[in-house]
C-alpha cells in the first residue's frame, strides 16, 4: 500500500488545482538503472546501479497515484517514460556526484571492481554512463 502521507499530499494537490488543472508527475522508474563503460571499440556493461532502499520511493510514488486515480481525484490523459543519463570520466568522478547527488545510491563492491577491470582491460575508456529510465504523466484534475 502507498504512503498515507503521498496520498495525502495528492488529496490537498487535487483540492488546490483548478477544475481543469493539470498534474505533472515525474519520477524515476524502480528499475536499477544499467552502469556501462565506454571505450573506442564499443560499451561494455559493468553492472546495475543500487539504492540503499531498493528504488522503494519510486514504487510508492506509482501505488500513491493509483490511489488518487481511484479516488477519482486526476485521471490519466497520457504516460511515458524517458531516458537521463549521468557521465563520468571515471570511478572517482561518478563516486563523488553520486554522494553529492543521489545519497542513496550505491555502486557494489561488485561493480566497482569490473568498472576498474574494464580500465585495465581497455587504455581508450572514454566515460561511465549511467541511463536511468523516467516515468512522467499527465493527469487532469478529475471530480
Amino acid at each position: 500500500m502507498a504512503p498515507e502521507g503521498m496520498v495525502h499530499a495528492l488529496e490537498i494537490i487535487h483540492q488546490l488545482l483548478a477544475p481543469d488543472g493539470l498534474l505533472l508527475d515525474i519520477h524515476p522508474t524502480a528499475e536499477p538503472p544499467p552502469i556501462l563503460v565506454r571505450s573506442a571499440v564499443g560499451d561494455f556493461s559493468a553492472g546495475w546501479l543500487q539504492e540503499t532502499d531498493n528504488f522503494i520511493e519510486y514504487k510508492q510514488a506509482d501505488q500513491a497515484m493509483q490511489r488518487a486515480v481511484e479516488q477519482h481525484w486526476f485521471a490519466l490523459e497520457e504516460a511515458g517514460e524517458f531516458k537521463f543519463s549521468i557521465h563520468a570520466d571515471g570511478l572517482n568522478e561518478l563516486t563523488a556526484h553520486l554522494a553529492a547527488e543521489w545519497k542513496d545510491a550505491v555502486i557494489t563492491p561488485d561493480t566497482a571492481a569490473r568498472i576498474k577491470s574494464l580500465y585495465r582491460e581497455h587504455p581508450g575508456i572514454k566515460e561511465i554512463i549511467i541511463t536511468e529510465k523516467i516515468h512522467i504523466a499527465r493527469y487532469r484534475r478529475d471530480a
